[in-house]
């Protein structure tokens, strides 16, 4: 289906111009053939439809065409403009050529040279709404296959049969190779036992979104995978010289259990680690084993009280 928006401030100009165009190749049912008498007519219609192809005379009263195509052009109309013109003068057409006009064609045209315009600027647009979809199709692809390398990194992380090599050639494969990675851990507690288990699984969401939500702002990745009562969030991006980055998602991941947690029931804590630490939920891989030490972000502190070596703790509620 083409749509074609035809403005002229002479009714007979108009009538020619759709008689041309119905009695070729391109009439049929699914041409739709609109006109508007001067420039702001035009406009108004661009802005309520969507045109194949805009011809615009460019002497109308009032907002002339050249006018009409450089107020479609602020207001975000990127349809080809095919312009026509009884004077052939170097202002209009250098004018035109600055407002991404398709053609300029001068009258008066004859009835093959408006259809060979008329074909181009056709074409034209379908080859750009036919790369926009192939575009489109394209990051849909992209992030699927992301998103399969993620889920990959943790299955072979959690079955701890991922070694060193393997897990750069994934991170590179998923555009994850060449960004620093760190790891919080995120456990969840409790005192009475009463619904511990979905409870302690909101929990874990909650946390683990709420990093999530910091880390798109910031423009960074993260692989998450929850194992028990633990949830370990694979964070790619942090520079040893954010300091404050862990800080962060650490607070985000605090916010989210505490609008998910009952104060009364819930004790929480954050483990922080870099490359080096081991992770001792069931399952995880040792990243000391496989030599994941060679991108150290951060150090790591050890203190008491936390049940994974290797990681620092912080009470989250």
């Amino acid at each position: 289906m083409a749509r074609i928006l035809i403005a002229d401030d002479e009714a007979l100009e108009r009538k020619a111009l759709r008689f041309i165009i119905e009695s070729s190749p391109l009439g049929g049912e699914d041409l739709v053939l609109d006109e508007a008498s001067n420039g702001a007519e035009a406009a108004r219609l661009a802005r309520i439809a969507a045109y194949d192809t805009i011809i615009l005379d460019i002497k109308m009263p009032g907002l002339d065409g050249l006018g009409a195509a450089e107020l479609m052009r602020k207001e975000g109309c990127d349809t080809p403009i095919v312009i026509l013109s009884a004077f052939d003068t170097f202002e209009y057409a250098q004018r035109a050529i600055r407002l991404g006009v398709y053609e300029y064609l001068l009258k008066p045209a004859g009835r093959e040279e408006v259809l060979e315009a008329l074909k181009r600027s056709l074409a034209h647009d379908q080859e750009i709404d036919s790369l926009a979809r192939r575009k489109e199709e394209s990051l849909s692809i992209i992030s699927d296959a992301i998103a399969l390398l993620e889920s990959k990194i943790l299955i072979q992380m959690e079955g701890e049969l991922l070694d060193s090599a393997t897990m750069e050639e994934y991170e590179g494969l998923a555009g994850l190779g060449d960004l620093t990675r760190s790891i919080i851990g995120v456990k969840v507690g409790f005192r009475i036992a009463t619904e511990s288990s979905s409870l302690i699984h909101a929990a874990m969401d909650a946390a683990v979104e709420g990093i999530r939500g910091v880390l798109k702002r910031e423009g960074r990745r993260m692989v998450a995978s929850c194992a028990g009562d633990a949830a370990y969030c694979l964070i790619y991006g942090i520079e040893g010289s954010d300091s404050d980055a862990l800080g962060r998602y650490i607070d985000a991941a605090r916010r989210g259990m505490r609008d998910t947690l009952p104060a009364q029931k819930g004790q929480g804590g954050a483990a922080i680690g870099d490359g080096r630490a081991t992770c001792c939920a069931p399952g995880l891989m040792d990243w000391r084993r496989d030599g994941m030490g060679s991108r150290r972000p951060f150090p790591v502190q050890q203190e008491p009280g936390f049940e994974n070596p290797g990681f620092s703790q912080e009470k989250l509620l």
